[in-house]
């Protein structure tokens, strides 16, 4: 017998429950959605323990000093004002390393964009030029080392030069 794609299956017993249900559930909604009342919540801020109000907190937009905040390291701990020390080689960057025979040099940019050449154990500043690695050069100054990587002016922080080795 042809039957029609437009006309719904007949309903038997394992379509009931399902049909059933979704119906309870439609129910459910609409009860939901007309019995709630419209609720009001409180004001936000701290809530008192013994009944009444607590005081109002205000909060304030923080306006920070620009000019601190780029001075500052990022690795320097918050309370400590930037020093010198905190920047070490400030303005100057590794622009890369050559070797000339047996010796190797760093190619050094100061602040004035300055270019010259720098041998191992010459005087970067302050610091003495340690050694020379693929892509930094390591620097000391007495107990501490740092290592200033090519074509930055960033450093990476001081590490004591007890605690690595040569």
């Amino acid at each position: 017998m042809w039957r029609s794609l437009f006309v719904p299956p007949s309903l038997d017993r394992s379509v009931l429950l399902p049909a059933t249900l979704a119906m309870l559930l439609l129910a459910a909604l609409v009860y939901q959605v007309r019995a709630t009342p419209e609720e009001t919540l409180p004001d936000a801020g701290p809530v008192a323990r013994d009944g009444r109000p607590a005081a109002p907190v205000v909060l304030m937009p923080a306006t920070p000093d620009v000019g601190v905040i780029v001075a500052r390291s990022m690795f320097t701990p918050a309370g400590k004002p930037a020093t010198a020390a905190d920047a070490p080689l400030a303005g100057v960057s590794i622009a890369g390393s050559i070797r000339i025979g047996n010796r190797l040099f760093a190619v050094v940019q100061g602040p004035d964009a300055g270019t010259r050449t720098v041998a191992l154990g010459g005087k970067v500043g302050d610091w003495t030029l340690y050694r020379l690695i693929p892509d930094a050069a390591v620097l000391r100054h007495g107990r501490q080392q740092i290592t200033k990587p090519f074509g930055t002016r960033a450093t990476l922080p001081p590490t004591a030069a007890a605690s690595r080795s040569p």
